[in-house]
C-alpha cells in the first residue's frame, strides 16, 4: 500500500523539527552565554595573576630604579614587559607616589594617573581595560607603588579577529542542528505516519483484512500489533454482523412472504375469472353445438394468452423479488417501482387508496431487489396507515434527479409519525403493529441498505401540504441515493 507521506507535512513533523531545532538552538544559546561568562572570569583572573607575576618579578629592577636611580634598569623593565602582548601601559611610583618611569604600548596620549589612597587589592575596569595598582616591596619594604593596564580580550574581539571562521563554524552548526532535527522528526513521524494513513484506508467493504506491518521493536512496533489485533476483532464481528444482516433481509422478506401471497391472489383474481368465463363459454357453444366463427375464436384464445402472459410476468416479479442479488448493476429506479408497485397495488385498489405519481427516468448502479423491498416497506407502512383514516387517501411518489444524486420521495396524507416515535422508527425492531403482526426490522433494513449498501441516506419528517385546496399531514419519506 502506498503512502502519501507529503499529505502530513505540515503537521506534526514540522512542529517536531521546530521544537528540536528551538531546543537546540537555545541549549547553544545557554552553552555560549556558559562560556563566555567563564572566558571573561578567566581574562579577570589571568589579568590580576600576572600583574602579580609582573609586580614580583620586576621588583629587583624596580628597586634599582627607585632606590639606586639606576637608569640602566629601565631599560631592562621595557625589554621585559614587551614579552606581554595584552600589557597596554606601567607605571612605576616611588613612595611620595611620583611617576619616575611609564611604559605604554603606543605611546599616544599618555597621561599617568595618580595613585589612589587605598591601594590593596584595588582594580577598576575602564574600556575593555583592568587597571590595577600594587605595592612593589624588596626586602620585606615598601619601595614603590605600579600601575598596570591590560587589555582584555572579549568574546566579541575574538570574533571580529577571526570572523569568517566563526561564520563558518555557526552556519556549520545551524545546518547540522537542522539535519538532526529533520531526521530524528522523520524517524519519530513516519511510523505515525503510516498508522494513521493506514487507518484512513480502512473501511466496512473491502480492506479490512489489510494489516499494517512496522517492524521495530519499541512502542511504535507494539501499537501496529494491537491495531492489528483490533482490526482482526472488527473483520470477524463485521464478518458476523454482516451474516446477521443478511439473515434479517431474509426474515424481513419472509414476513412479507404472506402478504405477498395475498397480493398474488389479488393480481391473479382478474384474470382467471377472465379466463374461466371464455373457456366456460367456449364449453358450452361447443355443448350446445352453437355456431363459432374463427374470429371469434381467435379473439377469445388472445384474450386467455394476454391473461396467462400477465400471470407468468407477475411470478417473474415476485420470483424476482426473493432472489438475493450478489453483482451490482445498473438499473433504472422508476422501473424497480413500477415493478413494485404492480406487485402491491391490489390493496391499494381495493382501498382507494390514489397515487399521485411524478416519475423521471434515473438510473443508478446498485443491487435493483434491496431497493424493490425498501420501495415495498415504506408504500405498505403508507397502506397501513392510510387504512386506519377516513377522509380521501392519497399517497405522492416523486422520483427525480438533482445535481449528481437520484431523490426518491414518497408521501401519504394519514396524519403523520407522531413526534415521540418519529426519531425511532428506523431503529431495529421498533414497531407501531404490536396488537398485529409488525415485525419492527422492515424499516431498519430499509435503512441498512440505502446507507450500506448504496452509499446513500434515508430520512423521515412530517409535512403540511395542500392537495386540490385542501389541507393534509403527513409522513415524506427521502431517499437520497448517488449516482456513479
Amino acid at each position: 500500500m502506498k503512502i502519501d507521506k507529503n499529505k502530513y507535512n505540515g503537521s506534526i513533523r514540522k512542529k517536531l523539527i521546530l521544537i528540536i531545532f528551538i531546543s537546540t538552538f537555545v541549549t547553544s544559546i545557554i552553552g555560549y552565554g556558559g562560556f563566555v561568562y567563564w572566558f571573561m572570569n578567566h581574562q579577570y583572573s589571568k589579568v590580576l595573576n600576572t600583574t602579580n607575576i609582573i609586580s614580583n618579578i620586576i621588583s629587583k629592577e624596580a628597586a634599582k630604579l627607585i632606590v639606586l636611580d639606576e637608569v640602566s634598569s629601565a631599560s631592562e623593565i621595557s625589554i621585559y614587559l614587551r614579552s606581554f602582548k595584552n600589557l597596554d601601559s606601567l607605571v612605576l611610583y616611588n613612595l611620595n607616589k611620583e611617576a619616575i618611569l611609564q611604559y605604554s604600548k603606543n605611546n599616544k596620549n599618555f597621561k599617568v594617573d595618580p595613585v589612589p589612597n587605598n591601594i590593596d587589592n584595588n582594580y577598576k575596569i575602564v574600556d575593555n581595560k583592568v587597571i590595577k595598582y600594587a605595592i612593589i616591596k624588596y626586602q620585606d619594604s615598601n619601595i614603590g607603588y605600579i600601575q598596570v593596564k591590560f587589555e582584555i580580550f572579549t568574546i566579541y574581539d575574538l570574533i571580529k579577529q577571526d570572523i569568517y571562521i566563526i561564520f563558518a563554524i555557526l552556519s556549520f552548526i545551524i545546518l547540522l542542528t537542522l539535519f538532526i532535527s529533520i531526521f530524528y522528526s522523520k524517524k519519530f513521524t513516519d511510523p505515525i505516519i503510516n498508522l494513521v494513513q493506514f487507518l484512513e484506508t480502512i473501511n466496512l467493504k473491502d480492506t479490512l483484512q489489510n494489516r499494517i506491518v512496522i517492524k521495530e521493536d519499541n512502542e511504535f512496533g507494539k501499537l501496529s500489533e494491537e491495531v492489528n489485533k483490533m482490526l482482526d476483532r472488527i473483520y470477524y464481528s463485521h464478518k458476523e454482523l454482516k451474516q446477521s444482516e443478511q439473515i434479517l433481509i431474509q426474515q424481513s422478506k419472509m414476513a412479507a412472504l404472506g402478504e405477498m401471497i395475498e397480493n398474488i391472489s389479488h393480481q391473479w383474481r382478474q384474470p382467471l375469472t377472465i379466463i374461466s368465463s371464455i373457456s366456460s363459454g367456449i364449453i358450452l357453444k361447443k355443448k350446445i353445438k352453437a355456431p363459432i366463427t374463427v374470429e371469434y375464436e381467435i379473439e377469445k384464445l388472445e384474450k386467455i394468452n394476454s391473461s396467462v402472459q400477465y400471470l407468468s410476468h407477475t411470478i417473474d416479479d415476485f420470483r424476482t423479488f426473493f432472489k438475493i442479488d450478489k453483482d451490482k448493476k445498473e438499473f433504472n429506479i422508476k422501473h424497480s417501482y413500477e415493478k413494485t408497485i404492480n406487485m402491491i397495488s391490489s390493496k391499494f385498489y381495493t382501498l382507494n387508496i390514489k397515487i399521485i405519481e411524478d416519475l423521471k427516468d434515473v438510473n443508478i448502479i446498485g443491487l435493483q431487489n434491496e431497493l424493490t423491498q425498501v420501495f415495498m416497506n415504506i408504500l405498505n407502512n403508507a397502506r397501513d396507515e392510510l387504512e386506519k383514516v377516513d377522509h380521501k387517501k392519497l399517497l405522492f411518489v416523486h422520483i427525480y434527479q438533482d445535481n449528481n444524486n437520484a431523490i426518491i420521495k414518497i408521501k401519504d396524507n394519514a396524519g403523520g409519525v407522531p413526534n415521540e416515535i418519529i426519531s425511532k422508527i428506523f431503529n431495529s425492531h421498533f414497531t407501531t403493529k404490536k396488537d398485529t403482526d409488525g415485525t419492527g426490522i422492515g424499516l431498519y433494513m430499509s435503512k441498512e441498505m440505502i446507507t450500506n449498501h448504496m452509499d446513500g441516506t434515508i430520512e423521515v419528517k412530517n409535512e403540511t401540504y395542500y392537495y386540490a385546496n385542501v389541507q393534509y399531514t403527513g409522513a415524506c419519506f427521502t431517499i437520497t441515493i448517488p449516482i456513479k
